[in-house]
């Protein structure tokens, strides 16, 4: 079967370079293709969920449907809809009723589920809308039922249920704080999950005693099922003490708005509820299925890399960091890997994942971390070298952009400088957006249908450029 394109602007990504990096340009969009072609998970669900006359498997659990009274459907995250298509297409009309919440441009129309596109990483009206349709389908289920929840990357946006206490613009402003602050998505979700009627194990509350089976696409650094959109079907080991505790730690106390203030308070002192914890009945039919990680795409990657004649190296799917610094040092590998053979002689591909943050201390510029990533990566790279580098986040939108990241070279910031581009000001303002664009380093995919977190490849000829002048 012929690879999808997934990369967009492939006629523009390789223009106007030398012949040797466009060839290792090339290599680098193919290899995009590959991590999100592997990482759709539709492919990946149709693999784990099987349907004989009444026996229905989901990984290695079976269950007999002629003791179900009503199955439900029910979802959020940017792969919600795809992976609603598949079970649709898998159950059919043994669906009684349904809905999922994905980004807006992300979803579809179907038989038998509902599909509502909403906002993210802002959460919006639409989001609200869909998040107390769930909760009502939750409600009504009943000791004999099926609830199968599909929970991917950005649920926690696009699924938002304050209490009544707590506004949506208040919902918004706190996630916005969140987003900027330099927050790891740990600490973040520690928050949300104290803020909201659905998140951090309250969909499991709210659908006891029903079965819930939930089906998981982790864009999570580690796949802690707690943190994926919040965890809504998995003990929480957070508390509002904690949660009170990342405003303090990123000095936003005096900017979120009163009423969450006063939420987490109330639950410190005991007058609201903890999340469920470990133990409670409340999981006692739930059941939780990773279906695709970072690691799938970063392995397909591998492979991909080795049949085109590469050394390959996987460093981590669990690499965080400020986003500027990671790149740093990803051109710090890139470098020793040329002079010294390590940790992978040349020609090599050397890929990793996870998640990187960019706090926001002072601008709102458009860019994004992967963005980011790869500009300062180019900042130390010096131009003999045939070292081609992307960053990428899976899901297609790298931060509040329209791109999925960046692809940079060693010729990179020779343009930018010719171009008389005010690198250390934009990379200040985090605009790097622009800086990318100006020569021709953006990668556009459009929705991919999927969210496995940050993607990053170094690709590395075995010959070089001519040196010029000191290492470094």
């Amino acid at each position: 079967m012929k690879m999808r394109e997934w990369v967009k602007n492939r006629d523009e990504i390789l223009k106007d370079r030398p012949a040797s990096l466009i060839a290792l340009r090339q290599v680098a969009i193919d290899l995009i293709n590959t991590a999100i072609e592997s990482s759709q998970p539709d492919l990946t669900l149709k693999e784990n969920v099987s349907l004989n006359q009444n026996t229905l498997m989901l990984g290695s659990i079976s269950i007999d449907l002629s003791k179900i009274r009503n199955l439900y459907v029910v979802g959020f995250g940017k792969a919600s809809y795809t992976m609603a298509r598949s079970i649709e297409e898998i159950l059919d009309d043994r669906i009684t009723e349904g809905i999922v919440s994905t980004k807006f441009g992300y979803g579809g129309k179907l038989k038998k589920i509902k599909v509502i596109e909403a906002g993210h990483p802002i959460p919006s009206e639409e989001g609200l809308k869909a998040a107390k349709e769930i909760v009502t389908i939750a409600k009504k289920s009943k000791r004999n039922d099926l609830i199968i929840l599909l929970v991917s990357g950005g649920g926690s946006a696009l699924a938002p249920l304050p209490p009544d206490t707590i506004s949506l613009s208040d919902k918004q402003k706190i996630n916005n704080l969140l987003l900027s602050s330099g927050a790891n998505i740990e600490e973040i979700n520690a928050v949300r999950k104290h803020i909201s009627l659905i998140k951090g194990g309250r969909f499991a509350e709210i659908a006891y005693p029903a079965r819930v089976i939930g089906l998981i696409v982790s864009d999570v650094v580690g796949d802690r099922l707690d943190t994926i959109s919040s965890g809504p079907s998995v003990p929480d080991n957070t508390t509002f003490e904690d949660a009170f505790g990342v405003l303090k730690k990123y000095n936003i106390i005096d900017k979120v708005p009163s009423t969450v203030i006063s939420h987490i308070r109330k639950g410190i002192k005991g007058d609201i509820p903890e999340t469920p914890k470990k133990g409670s009945k409340y999981f006692s039919k739930v059941n939780n299925i990773i279906l695709i990680n970072n690691m799938t795409a970063l392995k397909s990657i591998e492979r991909k890399a080795r049949s085109l004649g590469f050394n390959t190296l996987i460093l981590s799917s669990e690499i965080e960091g400020e986003s500027i610094e990671v790149g740093k040092v990803m051109a710090g590998i890139a470098k020793e890997t040329v002079k010294s053979g390590f940790p992978i002689p040349t020609p090599c591909v050397i890929i990793s994942g996870g998640e990187t943050t960019v706090t926001l201390d002072h601008s709102s510029g458009m860019g994004g971390p992967n963005q980011e990533c790869a500009v300062g990566f180019a900042t130390k790279m010096p131009s003999y070298l045939n070292v081609v580098f992307t960053a990428i986040d899976s899901d297609g939108t790298d931060g509040p952009t329209n791109y999925a990241g960046g692809i940079v070279d060693t010729e990179s910031k020779k343009i930018w400088i010719n171009k008389n581009i005010a690198l250390d000001k934009l990379i200040n303002d985090h605009n790097t957006s622009s800086i990318l664009k100006s020569s021709n380093d953006i990668i556009i995919t459009g929705s991919t249908g999927t969210n496995v977190n940050d993607i990053r490849i170094i690709i590395m000829s075995k010959t070089q450029k001519e040196r010029r002048g000191k290492y470094g």
